[in-house]
């Protein structure tokens, strides 16, 4: 017997066709309606349902993405204490490297690399700063004429 859904042979018995799942038992009776002898099939057709799992997003937030961002933040805020400053953003701009080699590319790895870049960079200024005002404050201390009483 052919399938009159995909055209596939299927053997008389079966009730499905191979090819396609399609019931072969509501085609043959609409053959045997045509032809005027159709004899009711008394089993009842059961279809099962499958429920396939959903993919997987590769654009989702992985956890070092997160912390990326979440480090990067943290060295713009801080980004007048010096170390704390630098050492997030390097921190933060690692794994937002790190999650790109890997193939992951979302906004939280993007957000992630340039609050880091930026947080190290103002750290960095704001360490040259206190070094200039440190060695100013030195070398015009050490030009005040001392007064004796």
């Amino acid at each position: 017997m052919f399938c009159k859904n995909c055209g596939s042979e299927n053997n008389d018995t079966d009730k499905f066709c191979k090819n396609c799942g399609q019931p072969l038992s509501a085609q043959e009776s609409q053959q045997e309606e045509a032809s005027g002898s159709a004899a009711p099939d008394p089993t009842p057709v059961q279809y099962t349902s499958y429920q396939q799992e959903s993919p997987i997003d590769e654009s989702a937030p992985t956890g070092i993405a997160i912390a990326s961002m979440v480090l990067g933040i943290v060295s713009i805020v801080f980004c007048c204490f010096n170390v704390i400053a630098v050492a997030c953003g390097v921190i933060a701009i690692v794994f937002a490297k790190k999650e790109e080699q890997r193939g992951v590319s979302n906004g939280f790895i993007k957000a992630g690399f340039i609050c880091g870049l930026i947080g190290s960079i103002l750290g960095g200024l704001y360490l040259i700063y206190w070094i200039f005002a440190i060695v100013v404050g030195i070398g015009s201390a050490s030009t005040i004429p001392f007064r004796h009483f």
